[in-house]
This record gives C-alpha cells, structure tokens and sequence, in this order.
C-alpha cells in the first residue's frame, strides 16, 4: 500500500452509542448480552425504518439476514474495546458531550506518503448524520445526510452553502441514501422511495430517472463511469446492475455474488471501467468488468496491514490511489492499483 498526494476529505464513522446511552450506561454495568441486545434493537429501527419502494414486488428482506447475531456481537466487543482504551488513555470514561462532538465532526486530511496529516476540522449544524461526501466541479463538498435525506453543499473553510433542491421529475419526493457526480458534474441520485437513479444536473434540474428492477430489493450504493453508465450494488442478493446513458432501467450484469461477498456496500469506478465494490461485512473488495466480468477479490477482513473491519466508503484520488474508509479500524487504507 502507499499514501496518494493530494486532499482527502473523510467523515469518521459514526459510533454506535447515543449521547443518552452513553449516560445510561454509566449508572450501571451491562452485559454483553445486554448489549449485544441493544444493539439489535437499535439496528432493528434503522430496518423498519428504511423505505420499501411500492415498484419493488418482492418482499423487504428479514433482519436477520441483513444483520446477524455474529456481526451485532463484533460490533459490541469492538466498541467496548475502544471505549475501554480511550478510558484507560484519558483516565476517564467518554461523557455524552464529547460522543456528540465526534458525531458532528468533519476532518479534512493532507495526504502526504503513508502520512495523513489532520488540515482542518469543523461541524456543520444542518448536517446532523453526514455519510457521504464527494467534491463537485467547483471545488466545494457534496454531502449526503443520513438524517434528511437531503444533500448539502459546503465549502473547505466549513461554510454551510445551502441544500441542493433535487427535482424529481414528477414522481415522489427523493429520498437519497448514495450519490455520485460524474464527470460532467451531473449527480446521480439512488432513490429508495422511487426505487429509482435519479440523475440531475449540479443544480438539482432534473435530467432522466433510471427505475430499478423489482429482484434488486436493498440497493446500497450508486456509481457512475465517464460514459454516464451507471451502476447499482444491492446488498440483498448481493448483485450488481447497470443502465447505459440512454437506458430507462437498470438491468443485472452479474448472477448472484454470493460466493465472492457477504453485503455489497459502496462501489466506484475507475477510469477503465473497472468497478469496485465492497463487501461491507466481509472486510473486502471485489472487482468487476464494466460488463459485470469478476476480475478478483483483494484485502481480507482483519486489522493487519491490507485488511479492513466494515469498511464504509471508497473512492479514486487525483493520482490513481484507491482509498478506503476502514471505519472500525479508525483508518484510511490505500492501495496502489497495478495497470
């Protein structure tokens, strides 16, 4: 692995407490089982919750296969862990106040070799849950909040720039969980409500709208290569899809990718057409033609060098580097990726 030149802008992953559970959690001790129960009924909101396109004709998948007993358990010991080393670091447990500041935090990093030196940090109160971020054409940040649905725009020195107003062509309003800008600035938008790609111009001018198929039932991330082909991950089937620029709907370029990941998660292109994505739950990276071709599977699941614990998002510097936010390593992972 080696470090890129250039900037990167990370969000640090979201801890899985709130400020009242952290508080909660001092008046007495739980166990794991307590917690790993806990857990689950937290994960179990965010499922109910999550929106079902009415166009989808099969049904929502149960929680337990998109959250076992074995993956909520490493989350808890992995939390724990930390929490018990920042304690023994500080001398003092974490108090609500500083969880909340962590959440709301932006970083903006140097990239230097192997170095990533901390350039600037600073909140943004209209982004309450920034999950996503990307740079646009003129410079400034795109950011996806979880919390809204809505994408915000915001200058490196942390100014809010206002929400982007996403036309939706006529349909319902968007409800945004991943995007992509693609080369020529146009953003594409995965919508769950629509069970669709909206694709809308830097302004949020409504362009096209590309429907999802009713076999893709949990898309998770949206990527889109310098034809304007655009492509999908559903983390149920796992299964990846792809619509042409002048194609309504997207359509299956792979089979079912169960013997090659766990849960598809976030996916980028490179500027071969290569396709990128990761297994959320099994700590790797699988490659793919821009026809859906496999070409191979790198990292592994782990805290060595080249591994990664539920990575959450990936992208292309300037220079060619593929970086990945090792988000329960507390790290950026680079890679240099041979022609």
């Amino acid at each position: 692995m080696r470090g890129t030149t250039g900037l990167l802008f990370l969000l640090l992953a979201v801890l899985p407490l709130s400020t009242r559970d952290v508080a909660a959690a001092s008046s007495r001790s739980l166990t794991l089982d307590e917690r790993v129960a806990a857990q689950r009924a937290i994960e179990e909101v965010y499922w109910r919750h999550r929106i079902w396109p009415a166009e989808n004709s099969t049904p929502k998948p149960s929680f337990d296969s998109i959250m076992p007993t074995a993956a909520l358990r490493a989350k808890v010991e992995d939390y724990l862990a930390k929490s018990n080393a920042l304690e023994s670091w500080w001398g003092h447990a974490i108090t609500g106040d500083q969880l909340q500041a962590e959440l709301d935090r932006f970083v903006l990093y140097d990239l230097g070799e192997r170095v990533y030196t901390p350039k600037s940090e600073f909140a943004v109160p209209e982004l309450s849950r920034p999950t996503q971020i990307q740079f646009d054409a003129k410079g400034n940040l795109l950011a996806l909040d979880a919390k809204s649905r809505r994408l915000g725009r915001v200058g490196l020195d942390g100014a809010f720039l206002g929400f982007l107003a996403v036309e939706s062509g006529g349909g319902p309003a968007a409800v945004i969980t991943s995007f992509a800008i693609a080369p020529d600035g146009s953003i594409s938008a995965l919508d769950i409500a629509g069970g669709r790609v909206l694709v809308v111009t830097a302004e949020g001018k409504f362009v096209r709208q590309v429907l999802l198929p009713s076999d893709c039932r949990a898309p998770s991330g949206v990527a889109v290569d310098a034809s304007g082909k655009i492509f999908v991950a559903d983390a149920a089937g796992p299964r990846l899809y792809a619509a042409a620029k002048d194609q309504a709907t997207m359509a299956p370029i792979t089979g079912s990718l169960r013997e090659d990941m766990d849960f598809a998660g976030a996916l980028t292109v490179d500027a071969q057409g290569h396709v990128f994505v990761l297994d959320a739950h099994g700590g790797g990276i699988v490659i793919f033609g821009s026809d859906g071709s496999f070409r191979g599977r790198q990292a592994g699941f782990g805290w060595l060098d080249g591994q990664l614990r539920w990575p959450a998002s990936i992208c292309f510097g300037a220079t060619g580097g593929l970086a990945v936010a090792d988000r329960e390593n507390n790290r950026i992972v680079t890679f240099l990726i041979a022609p």
